[in-house]
């Protein structure tokens, strides 16, 4: 291939499917799991931004992300994923999406 987009595609592609053999991330290795996230937030933001991002599954992996992000040296965008998170509270922020998507709600984080 030499469409870049249709490359990122095809291993995309590929590491899902290797991750769909297991529930959880543990068949991937640390640079597929580095690429499942930046491409899930990628995703995300493509989708309606960082609204879409913590009100989706994707949002359960904010951590990973920032995480992701700072292993392919893109500090500032793990900065501003960072900054973002923090208009949750320590007892807000949660991993599971119903009481996330409940706090967005009730407060109006996301929605900037």
């Amino acid at each position: 291939l030499e469409d870049e987009i249709k490359i990122i595609e095809a291993i995309g592609e590929i590491i899902w499917q290797k991750k769909e053999e297991t529930e959880d991330f543990s068949s991937l290795t640390d640079e597929e799991k580095v690429f499942v996230f930046v491409d899930l937030f990628e995703g995300a933001m493509g989708e309606g931004g960082f609204q879409f991002f913590f009100n989706s599954e994707a949002g359960d992996f904010a951590e990973e992300v920032i995480t992701s992000y700072k292993e392919i040296k893109a500090f500032k965008t793990a900065e501003l994923i960072s900054k973002y998170l923090g208009l949750f509270t320590y007892k807000t922020y949660s991993h599971d999406l119903e009481i996330r998507v409940e706090y967005i709600e009730k407060d109006d984080v996301g929605k900037t």
